[in-house]
């Protein structure tokens, strides 16, 4: 599907070029990956630890009450313990893409390779933690863009809270705003539950609730497990039977986030191809306005200048979210297709009726299906693979 309906496309116009959202063999074959991220000290780096079961050994990732890292951590299966650095990680084929970003990043990642069993099926991502000052902190590489990669592969996000750090910085408004549209793919965290008295749980948990759905794009609730999330024993007092029956659901959805691996990596791919198809259409419209507005005696580039550099003169975004399927929200600013059309002059593209042949047909025809039909069709069909699976071999 992809050589035939999605490469056509990102070729022609250039896909590559204005978005670092690629989808390639990396991403759809790749191990299904979790990122934890949240708050510094909430303790995601010992939730990651319970999970592989490292607390109190020398595999464990370090922790602590202070902020104990500015490097994003990627854990995966080896053979043995080994601490890799960044250059080491980009040269994985999974992660290669990473480069973009530029050396200082490189400088700040970090990776772990341990010898777990959980690590054979799923790569485990430790962010750094989020500051919850009212001026965002400057970051040396480009932290924004670093956690966007992470997201646009993850198969599962957890963000981590405490009883103590609820508030929402602009820092973490700024992640908020990135995970727009992957709302199920999010899981909150209220960890060190056992720390707060029974009778102040609830109203912690409806404080940070409260506090998130300023930040959340839909009108459901997300999906929030109170626990703490170690193996240490329960401050007493706490309500033991809530909180080991939370543990147990958090670790469940971990398994089935698991087990629906295979149509999260199908979502991923039709998000691309909505992506790809939205450019050509973007390019097709800005030619069409070109071809509208050139005279036989109009100097081409200054025609093609004016409608790139004032795209509201002739109305390209809203003629394009009227006339197709395409969101306004699903498309580039502006300024992105100015930089871009520097890079590639308008007139040197085909419009999208002149890619079309008597033989081949047309490309945005094919895409248009994969998008519509044949994708959602794949994911029909697994879930139906699973349903006929025999019962001996299941979880």
């Amino acid at each position: 599907m992809y050589e035939n309906a999605v490469r056509p496309l990102e070729q022609l116009y250039k896909f590559k070029d204005i978005s670092n959202r690629h989808v390639g063999d990396a991403e759809i074959f790749s191990k299904p990956m979790i990122v934890f991220m949240g708050p510094w000290s909430t303790g995601k780096s010992a939730v990651i630890n319970y999970l592989l079961g490292t607390e109190y050994s020398r595999y464990a990732l370090k922790t602590g009450a202070e902020p104990t890292s500015n490097s994003f951590t990627v854990v995966t299966y080896g053979d043995h313990d080994q601490v890799l650095d960044g250059t080491q990680i980009a040269a994985d084929w999974a992660f290669s893409s990473l480069q973009k970003l530029g050396q200082t990043f490189l400088d700040m990642l970090k990776g772990r390779r341990l010898p777990n069993a959980l690590l054979q099926k799923v790569t485990i991502v430790d962010t750094p933690g989020i500051l919850e000052n009212r001026k965002s902190p400057e970051r040396q590489y480009p932290f924004n863009d670093a956690f966007q990669w992470f997201f646009d592969r993850a198969d599962l996000i957890y963000i981590v809270f405490d009883p103590t750090k609820l508030d929402i910085g602009p820092e973490m408004e700024a992640i908020f705003d990135q995970l727009k549209g992957r709302e199920n793919q999010v899981r909150i965290l209220l960890n060190k539950a056992d720390t707060v008295k029974p009778q102040e749980l609830m109203k912690v948990q409806g404080t940070l609730l409260w506090n998130l759905s300023p930040e959340l794009s839909t009108s459901e609730a997300p999906t929030v497990f109170v626990g703490s999330f170690w193996s240490r024993p329960y401050v007493p007092g706490s309500p033991t039977t809530l909180l080991n029956a939370q543990e147990e659901a958090f670790l469940e959805d971990l398994d089935d986030a698991l087990d629906s691996r295979v149509a999260t990596k199908v979502a991923l791919a039709r998000r691309h191809a909505v992506r790809v198809r939205n450019h050509a259409k973007m390019v097709d419209c800005y030619l069409t306005t070109y071809y509208n507005h050139k005279s036989f005696f109009s100097n081409k580039k200054k025609v093609a200048d004016d409608i790139i550099d004032n795209p509201q003169n002739y109305h390209i975004y809203e003629g394009l979210s009227t006339l197709t399927n395409v969101s306004r929200y699903d498309l580039p600013d502006p300024d992105i297709y100015r930089e871009f059309f520097k890079l590639h002059p308008l007139f040197d593209f085909k419009p999208l009726a002149s890619t079309c042949s008597y033989f081949k047909g047309c490309p945005l025809d094919k895409l248009d299906i994969v998008i519509a039909y044949d994708l959602p069709e794949l994911v029909g069909k697994y879930h139906k693979l699973l349903e006929n699976r025999p019962i001996v071999g299941r979880k």
